[in-house]
């Protein structure tokens, strides 16, 4: 019987080295990892692959990722929101506005994955069951 294929994250991060640290740690994960340095190189990604969840970095260097951040919600592709930016109330923007999950950086690696695998489990089991 074949393995099933890995699930697929797209990392949107302008910082190079810790991009490639992502990346790294997702790969060795099992995950498919896509990579992006900005806006622009994301919406090449995203017209070609439907990726099973985004991390966005917040301030990228041609655009805010927010507005990135709104669009794959609104298309139903889990988000976790990846940034240094710790105040509560870009904290709060991303949780109303729908992400998944909101991480402030420097974030150790475990973190990381944890994340991914537990925003991806609860994607893979669908919305929660109405209340009685």
């Amino acid at each position: 019987m074949a393995a099933p294929p890995a699930q697929t994250v797209l990392i949107v991060e302008d910082d190079a080295l810790a991009r490639t640290a992502e990346v790294f740690a997702l790969h060795q994960a099992g995950y498919r990892v896509l990579a992006a340095g900005s806006l622009a190189e994301s919406y090449q990604w995203l017209a070609e692959v439907k990726p099973d969840l985004v991390l966005v970095d917040i301030g990228l260097p041609d655009g805010s990722g927010w507005s990135l951040a709104r669009q794959l919600v609104a298309g139903r592709v889990p988000v976790v929101i990846l940034t240094s930016r710790s105040d509560l109330s870009n904290r709060l923007h991303g949780l109303m506005l729908g992400v998944q999950d909101y991480l402030t950086k420097p974030l150790g690696l475990a973190d990381l994955v944890t994340s991914v695998a537990a925003v991806l489990r609860r994607a893979a089991d669908g919305p929660p069951a109405a209340a009685p």
